[in-house]
């Protein structure tokens, strides 16, 4: 059976797929390992539903709630993934949407949630250029 891709879980278009080789990040995760990264992931999510404006200090809006909630979703949907490796960590932006990171040596890859159901993604590959996507899902 091939390495987990979270290529191929999230959708990432394939001529993105082939150029990041995405599944290098996420090769020999151990599944039980990974459940407590998982679960500091989805504690700092619900922990952003309680912020309030200027919740940095700087006069940040708060994350949209719905945003927030979309953010949860996705990560629930990625977490029953076999293998799917956990967030390297997750973070409301000063611009009131969630961002979501993945860090390996040969991948940066990153999420932010923009709005329900719209992701807009980048890869890094090590030694490449940027490679941007966005995911899109109805909601309801």
């Amino acid at each position: 059976m091939p390495a987990y891709s979270l290529a191929v879980q999230i959708r990432i278009p394939e001529t993105v797929r082939q150029d990041i080789n995405a599944t290098a990040l996420f090769r020999n995760v151990p599944g039980a390992q990974e459940r407590p990264r998982w679960q500091r992931i989805i504690n700092a999510l619900h922990a952003m539903l309680s912020y309030r404006d200027d919740w940095d200090g700087l006069g940040s809006p708060a994350p949209d709630r719905d945003i927030v909630v979309g953010a949860i979703a996705l990560m629930n949907r990625l977490m029953i993934q076999p293998d799917c490796p956990a967030p390297t960590r997750t973070a409301a932006t000063p611009s009131g949407t969630v961002g979501v990171e993945w860090q390996s040596p040969t991948l940066y890859m990153e999420a932010e949630i923009t709005e329900p159901g719209r992701s807009e993604w980048m890869a890094v590959p090590a030694g490449g250029p940027p490679i941007h996507w966005v995911i899109t899902s109805k909601q309801g």
